[in-house]
């Protein structure tokens, strides 16, 4: 298995490149905020900040076309996640929670944009797909969710094997609800770049432009958590916990006997580098078609996810080579 920062230098995605320091001084001298993006400049546990930073974006790419669906979509997330909707409760998941959700949007975004800066007008995505984009990164994980009247389970991670399909059902009937009849049948599918209950080349799509925004969403899904300020605490903190109550820290295999992936949240962080290699080039690389570039793009230099996700990597490793306790500082604000 080679390094993550191997991985990127052959594939021609180093982040050392050309890269101004004042750019990357926030990352680098860990001056960045933990429930700021990766410019250190955008609350993401906020969603009124992100839904402007969002329609700032959508604006300069299709300043003809209205908003009003995404500003909606917005609105309605913030109420479902905090506990506002009387439908649902509030987001229970402590990693796939509301900060992680919309910095994923985020991500969303600035990956169209950058798609849209670098393709010829044909090969536009445009302004209806971006925004079925968005609604989709928006509502990804919302299969997490427990309905009000939902007896059987105690916590939304015991939906964690099946929470793609549950997010894709919620945004068939969501954006039917706005009008949008023919992309809501595209929706259910769509979300499954998000997650690992279907095989991707498994999804066909008859708009090979909605086969490109599956591309970018997905990708937008990694690399936001990735390059979260504390994913390694989050990891370790908020993500075991989850893996416990949704049935992942141990599984059956074809002989019927239980195998166990993770025995302690140690066993987690000690696999996570080689997980992060393998996501990188094996879901980030070959199978989103490296659609992380476009960060690139919309940045106009160099990519501060992956300056981010490197980081985490890089720190992570050191500390499990030099076989000393890993010194994680900050907690995460919902613990």
């Amino acid at each position: 298995m080679r390094k993550f920062t191997e991985v990127m230098l052959i594939m021609g995605a180093s982040y050392q490149e050309a890269v101004p320091e004042t750019i990357t001084d926030p990352i680098e001298k860990g001056y960045r905020r933990s429930e700021f993006d990766v410019t250190n400049q955008i609350d993401v546990s906020k969603t009124a900040c992100v839904n402007q930073a969002v329609k700032e974006i959508f604006n300069d790419c299709f300043p003809k076309y209205s908003y009003n669906r995404i500003d909606q979509a917005f609105h309605d997330f913030d109420a479902i996640y905090s506990g506002k909707n009387p439908r649902y409760h509030a987001c229970e998941t402590e990693y796939h929670n509301l900060q992680h959700v919309l910095d994923v949007t985020l991500a969303t975004m600035r990956l169209i944009h950058g798609y849209e800066k670098s393709q010829p007008k044909e090969h536009s995505l445009g302004p209806l797909r971006a925004t079925v984009g968005v609604i989709t990164a928006l509502f990804h994980d919302v299969g997490y969710i427990r309905g009000i009247d939902d007896t059987e389970h105690q916590h939304g991670a015991e939906y964690t094997k099946i929470h793609v399909t549950r997010s894709g059902a919620f945004l068939e009937h969501y954006l039917a609800q706005l009008g949008m009849s023919q992309e809501a049948i595209i929706v259910k599918d769509l979300v499954h770049y998000t997650g690992y209950e279907r095989a991707i080349e498994t999804i066909k799509m008859d708009d090979p432009l909605f086969q490109q925004l599956g591309y970018i969403v997905g990708s937008a899904d990694v690399i936001a958590q990735m390059a979260d300020r504390i994913y390694l605490e989050k990891c370790r903190d908020c993500l075991y916990p989850e893996f416990e109550k949704g049935g992942l820290t141990r599984v059956l295999d074809e002989s019927g006997e239980e195998k166990v992936i993770y025995s302690s949240k140690e066993e987690l962080m000690i696999k996570t580098p080689i997980f992060m290699s393998m996501t990188f080039e094996d879901r980030l690389q070959k199978v989103f078609r490296s659609a992380y570039r476009y960060a690139g793009k919309h940045f106009d230099g160099p990519n501060l996810y992956l300056v981010a996700l490197n980081k985490n990597f890089s720190y992570l490793e050191r500390l499990l080579s030099s076989k000393r306790e890993l010194v994680l500082r900050r907690v995460p604000a919902t613990l």
